[in-house]
């Protein structure tokens, strides 16, 4: 299974314009990560969650009103961790790489991770 980074590495290795051959990293990037299951559960579940956002206006009354302060970094960081988490450890589980969601490092960088978009 290749990963969209090794994709883009390999893609910026070549000359800059090449579109067809990015488009053909990526055609091969769907064609070996292809899972149904993993590609239906990541539309529904983010089709929700954007559904909710917007029509309860979520992020204008209840997130931008905390702006600068410390709460609204505490609900930056855990509305955008619902969001990566959600989708992130159920790819983990459908994939079948259960080792990784025991790996401190996994879990390390990606509390920093949604930690730093949460400032924001």
């Amino acid at each position: 299974m290749t990963c969209f980074y090794t994709v883009f590495c390999n893609w910026s290795q070549h000359k800059p314009g090449n579109i067809k051959t990015l488009l053909s990293y990526i055609s091969r990037h769907f064609k070996n990560d292809f899972n149904p299951k993993l590609y239906f559960y990541t539309i529904v579940f983010l089709t929700a969650f954007i559904f909710l956002n917007y029509s309860l206006d979520f992020e204008n009354k209840y997130l931008d009103i905390h702006i600068g302060t410390l709460r609204g970094i505490c609900y930056n960081t855990i509305f955008f961790g619902l969001a990566y988490f959600g989708t992130a450890v159920p790819i983990l589980l459908l994939n079948l790489q259960r080792a990784v969601l025991s790996n401190k490092a996994f879990w390390i960088k990606s509390l920093l991770f949604v930690s730093a978009i949460g400032l924001f």
